[in-house]
């Protein structure tokens, strides 16, 4: 791993606070004995069904949880970062955020207040790391690097092979039992990881179609989108190999996410945000109406937040 300290100037920190933000007991009469009757114990009400949860919903029927489609105007707001893309959300609970070409990656806390931004070169794909490190694409440079935000400095983490006539590197994933970054190598057309710790890339998969987002997935693969090829989303084995694509999804999807047994991911051409349950090939429609959807994260809470780079806006909704 090459370290390169290239820094020349100071974060700038923002506070901004988002805030938008019975009965009567019936009354005994006693029979005329001595010893009254009791009154009779009574019948305890019977409790409330629970509502479904994916503990209870046979795997087939996951979708039916997901709420009604939404449009995105109609969401919670949770932040404004102009031209915001790729989005994670670090283990305390604090949420970066990167704006490509406006070379800014914002740090907002949970509830979505400014902390502080840093200058860095056509930022997307983005991870926070577990000693408060940051790593991203710089898509210019075909690279990803590592932000160290307190001391300011960075350097290359690993440096791709750009392709003439090829998008550079634009997603970032992470598989967390391994402790790998998944690396889409788009103008390389692979999948990548390397360990968090630093080290060399290993080829997990080839011949894939611009890759562009890589989450670990349940049955133990990885979830891959591509941003050319149909079906856009596909499945590799997490330990490497072949590229499987899920024939049902004729969509071109952007950020992945995943969630218990089910995959979430923006597909920027429908203006939209989908659930995908692998066990039976089957989405549904979660948002819609917004202008780009780039960056996909999952909060604290079990929700999802997404952003639109053409406004800068980022909102919240319910998964399934």
């Amino acid at each position: 791993m090459t370290w390169r300290l290239v820094r020349a100037g100071l974060a700038l920190l923002v506070l901004t606070v988002l805030f938008a933000c019975g009965g009567t007991a019936p009354a005994i009469t006693p029979a005329t004995r001595v010893s009254p009757t009791p009154a009779a114990t009574p019948t305890p009400s019977a409790p409330a069904t629970p509502a479904p949860t994916t503990l209870t919903v046979p795997i087939t029927k996951l979708l039916t949880l997901c709420p009604a489609p939404r449009d995105f105007s109609s969401l919670k707001r949770f932040a404004s970062v102009a031209g915001a893309r790729d989005i994670d959300v670090a283990s305390d609970g604090s949420v970066w955020v990167s704006t490509g070409s406006r070379g800014v990656i914002a740090h907002l806390s949970s509830t979505g207040a400014a902390m502080a931004s840093y200058n860095e070169p056509s930022p997307a794909g983005i991870v926070a790391l577990s000693n408060g490190s940051v790593l991203f694409a710089d898509q210019g440079d075909d690279r990803v690097v590592e932000l160290n935000p307190s001391t300011l400095a960075i350097a290359t983490f690993l440096q791709l092979r750009p392709r003439a006539g090829q998008p550079n590197v634009e997603g970032l994933g992470v598989d967390p039992a391994h402790a790998l970054l998944l690396v889409p190598d788009t103008a390389g057309g692979q999948l990548l990881s390397v360990p968090l710790a630093g080290g060399g890339a290993t080829v997990l998969s080839a011949g894939i179609a611009q890759p562009v987002d890589a989450a670990v997935g349940p049955g133990s693969v990885i979830e891959v989108s591509s941003s050319s090829s149909l079906p856009g989303l596909l499945s590799v084995p997490e330990t490497g190999g072949g590229a499987t694509p899920y024939k049902t999804v004729l969509l071109h999807p952007g950020a992945v996410v995943v969630r218990g047994l089910l995959v979430y991911f923006t597909a920027p051409p429908s203006n939209r945000v989908y659930a995908f349950n692998p066990a039976t090939g089957h989405m549904a429609i979660l948002v819609t109406a917004i202008a780009n959807p780039l960056g996909l994260g999952l909060l604290g809470n079990g929700q999802l937040v997404v952003s639109d780079a053409t406004s800068g806006t980022l909102a919240t909704f319910h998964s399934c």
